[in-house]
């Protein structure tokens, strides 16, 4: 999956992030819908407000989680 990839399957969830904040439920509809879509394991500790809050953590902690979000390719000696 690629970040246009990501970013379009996060969009569909669009209306419940841009609510979340610290609601626990949203928080918990976010992180099920990333486990789901992404296959990605979240601990209780990563279910939080700082991770899910808004559509641009959201999307910034599911790249890092894919590590996608890498800008510059390390070198190989």
């Amino acid at each position: 999956m690629n970040k246009k990839q990501v970013k379009k399957r996060i969009s569909e969830l669009a209306s419940v992030i841009q609510d979340a904040g610290s609601d626990a439920t949203s928080l918990l509809e976010i992180a099920l819908f990333v486990e789901e879509v992404f296959g990605i394991f979240l601990s209780d500790n990563e279910i939080c407000e700082k991770n899910f809050g808004n559509y641009h953590t959201t999307e910034k902690f599911v790249l890092e989680k894919l590590k996608l979000d890498r800008t510059c390719v390390e070198s190989v000696e």
